[in-house]
């Protein structure tokens, strides 16, 4: 139906290069579309790539862990008074 709007009738009425050349103006005007409005940044969003976001989960993960074995580790005073 786009295509036919935008031939002004029926696409069935156009012949193979008006159909072709048809199309690929519609295809460049929704390319310059896109790229004309730009990616709009949201305040405070930084977009990674697949990678980049497993290193991070990655490097929290290990921080988290590294945490929680010194948390394990650390001796506990009352823990021992209450042994006694």
């Amino acid at each position: 139906m786009l295509l036919d709007a935008s031939t002004g009738g029926s696409l069935k009425n156009k012949n193979e290069n008006e159909a072709k050349d048809l199309v690929e103006i519609i295809a460049q005007n929704e390319y310059r579309a896109q790229n004309d409005r730009g990616t709009k940044k949201i305040g405070g969003v930084l977009e990674l790539d697949t990678q980049n976001v497993l290193l991070a989960q990655s490097k929290l993960m290990t921080n988290q862990i590294e945490a929680l074995v010194k948390h394990l580790t650390t001796p506990r005073p009352y823990l021992n008074r209450k042994l006694k």
